[in-house]
């Protein structure tokens, strides 16, 4: 599914999720009746129940979910087994991440919502989940298949 016009004319779904997360949040909360608000919350179901290929910081396993600092859009990734404390990090100054609206909601509540941190730590995400730096649209698409 593509849009048709406005700045994102002839971008794929897939791809403005993962390029523009911000703009999906907005677009699914002012028009969440429409056909692309419902794929835009279908995608990011998809994208929640992808493994991360990013190994944890503590052990080394495959990780299983990302901490960050407040107003912070770098992450570390963690499994299961391993504390997310353990390298050092303040008592309460982590927020656990494992999906595109965590990352999202993180930046809002400790960021004000700064478009470039929510951009910068779901293309973060994106990478600890298999895609590369640079996405095409093809291959947002055929990540989400």
């Amino acid at each position: 599914m593509k849009f048709i016009s406005g700045k994102n004319a002839g971008k794929t779904l897939e791809e403005v999720l993962l390029k523009k997360p911000d703009f999906a949040r907005w677009y699914t909360e002012k028009y969440g009746s429409t056909a692309h608000a419902k794929e835009f919350v279908r995608l990011a179901k998809v994208f929640a129940a992808k493994s991360f290929v990013e190994k944890c910081h503590g052990c080394g396993n495959l990780a299983t979910r990302a901490s960050a600092y407040q107003g912070d859009s770098s992450l570390m990734f963690w499994c299961d087994e391993c504390d997310m404390y353990s390298a050092g990090a303040n008592a309460g100054k982590l927020q656990e991440i494992k999906t595109i609206t965590h990352a999202l909601d993180h930046i809002k509540h400790t960021a004000s919502g700064n478009r470039a941190l929510s951009r910068a730590i779901v293309k973060r995400l994106t990478e600890a989940k298999g895609l590369p730096k640079r996405v095409s649209a093809d291959q947002a698409t055929k990540f989400f298949k």
